[in-house]
């Protein structure tokens, strides 16, 4: 028992050396703490920024203020949809991002990149991510535009009489 304790941990060391002193990540390199759990639990990270600067109502602040807003049931109805199919995309492609991720900075970390896969590893790596990342912010602005679609001109006015209220840390969530 001991001596796989031992192996174990010599077999760490070794990885630790090889990898130039830095141990594995459980993050991708790109990416803080915070950034990576809003990936894997679907909150914006800043894919919402030209929604949110431009005016279009964030569907969980309009569902918050559903009293305040006058909402009918079928607009309380067709919000909830909303979020519901932006948490759904948000986590499936938020995980993809912190995934692929993790497989490029393995490819650094195993050293296992030279000039003949350059383009081919790297590059295929790359183009997934940007697809990946490009799908998030899809999905993200797709619902503050189809929140603005579900509401008249009155409840937009006084949305946004509610959210000048917040403080800007608030409103983007």
């Amino acid at each position: 028992m001991m001596n796989r304790i031992i192996g174990g941990l010599l077999a760490f060391l070794f990885v630790f050396s090889v990898a130039g002193g830095n141990p594995p990540r459980e993050i991708p390199s790109v990416m803080t703490l915070q950034e990576e759990q809003a990936y894997l639990t679907g909150e914006p990270v800043n894919e919402t920024l030209p929604a949110e600067t431009f005016g279009y109502p964030n569907p969980q602040l309009v569902l918050e203020w559903d009293k305040q807003l006058e909402l009918t049931a079928e607009q309380r109805s067709k919000i909830q949809d909303i979020i519901n199919s932006r948490q759904r995309e948000a986590l499936l492609f938020g995980k993809k991002i912190v995934a692929e991720e993790l497989l490029l900075d393995d490819l650094f970390r195993k050293g296992e990149i030279n000039l003949a896969s350059f383009y081919s590893a790297i590059g295929n790596r790359l183009e997934s991510i940007a697809g990946w990342r490009w799908r998030l912010r899809l999905a993200h602005l797709a619902a503050y535009a189809k929140t603005k679609m579900a509401l008249n001109s009155g409840q937009l006015k006084k949305y946004h009489e509610l959210r000048s209220a917040l403080p800007e840390e608030v409103s983007a969530k």
